[in-house]
């Protein structure tokens, strides 16, 4: 029996992030209980185009601890074979970062550079020939091209079933309930209350993503995240599948299984709203259609929505919050939350574990008290264009 399994450990919030860690608590011997309102993976966790791209439109400073998640997500999945938890897709990706012309090279150097100087990753340039000859749907304006290899995809809601599945069959429980309150004995927190009952707990981590209500309720403090809503179109082309996937500038086209596509996307800031916007669909096809003009008659299988947890720096917040000394917060995504996803959770278990972590998180982690703040003014301009 493992030291730790008498330790109960509170998880609030079931998208990647929970699931995630609740994988990787429970497979190290902790005792887990998950907490979920609806279900879990249903939010923003499902609605994304699920790429591993651990050097593309990463911040610099989180590149070190993106490429320790990558390398993660690869030996976890070989544990979830092993638990036969769904399967959820993981390939190998590549991708052609395109540009109008010769002149335009020196905008894609500094990612050519990357690949070529990082281990598992390449990158090749190719010439208008070139691009005809990989897609010969490719718009006939583009004169110059990076391919890129070395990233990888999964769907993304399958990979969050795999991981809470994983968890479960370990021994974690799920109550879905909504967390209404905490009870508190000094510094700790020693019960989570629900509507139908209460949980006493050793630790507790909240991973609730931009619904924060019920996370800074508990753990009295303000948290510098706000919800920005990406959108998505999911769509199926006829005739042949892609083999690749495009960038162009801040649009971007993934291929997925058989024909479908992933078209996109936004990024902006609106609160909480989640309605699909008729005007950010038509400037997706828009742009899409200015790589591939065949993305005008493919058929339109979903317009997705997802709030995305982000932070005024563009980095996550993770760690214990210094005014509990058994409260951890698990926050921040943004538009890399599924690649960042089981590097977290192995932030968390180490800090649970030895009280410190050696992978690269000191541009995130907690431990000052003024690294939990109120938002600062970061606003996402309506229907700016995003890179994942």
């Amino acid at each position: 029996m493992s030291e730790f399994s008498k330790r109960k450990i509170a998880i609030v919030g079931g998208g990647i992030f929970g699931a995630a860690i609740a994988y990787v608590l429970t497979r190290d011997g902790f005792d887990v209980t998950l907490f979920e309102s609806l279900s879990i993976g249903v939010h923003a966790s499902s609605k994304n185009a699920g790429n591993l791209n651990p050097l593309h439109g990463t911040p610099s400073a989180l590149l070190p601890f993106a490429l320790e998640s990558f390398r993660l997500h690869q030996a976890i999945a070989e544990g979830l074979a092993e638990l036969k938890s769904a399967h959820y897709n993981l390939l190998p990706s590549q991708r052609i970062l395109l540009e109008l012309d010769n002149s335009k090279r020196k905008s894609l150097n500094k990612s050519t550079d990357l690949f070529t100087n990082t281990e598992g990753f390449s990158a090749e340039e190719l010439d208008f020939d070139d691009l005809q000859q990989l897609e010969p749907r490719l718009s006939k304006d583009f004169r110059f091209g990076i391919l890129t290899k070395g990233s990888l995809t999964v769907d993304s809601y399958l990979l969050t079933m795999s991981l809470a599945q994983g968890a479960e069959r370990l021994g974690a429980k799920y109550i879905y309930d909504s967390v209404l309150g905490v009870v508190k004995k000094g510094d700790r927190i020693t019960e989570v209350k629900t509507y139908q009952d209460s949980f006493a707990c050793d630790e507790i981590i909240f991973a609730t993503g931009p619904w924060l209500g019920e996370t800074e309720a508990c753990l009295d403090i303000n948290i510098d995240i706000e919800p920005v809503k990406g959108e998505l179109l999911l769509m199926r082309l006829s005739g042949k599948p892609l083999e690749y996937d495009f960038t162009w500038g801040s649009s971007c086209l993934y291929k997925r299984r058989k024909n479908e596509v992933w078209v996109g996307g936004t990024f902006e800031s609106c609160s909480f709203d989640m309605t699909p916007s008729l005007k950010n669909r038509a400037l997706m096809l828009n742009q899409a259609a200015q790589i591939i003009p065949e993305i005008r008659e493919a058929r339109l299988i979903e317009h997705v929505v997802g709030l995305r947890p982000m932070s005024s720096s563009g980095l996550p917040i993770v760690g214990r919050v210094n005014k509990w000394q058994n409260a951890y917060l698990a926050n921040g995504g943004g538009s890399k939350g599924v690649l960042l996803s089981v590097g977290i959770a192995q932030v968390i278990r180490d800090l649970l574990m030895e009280g410190k972590t050696k992978l690269s998180v000191e541009s995130f982690l907690l431990g000052q008290e003024g690294r939990i703040a109120l938002s600062s003014a970061h606003h996402y301009a309506n229907s700016s264009l995003f890179l994942i």
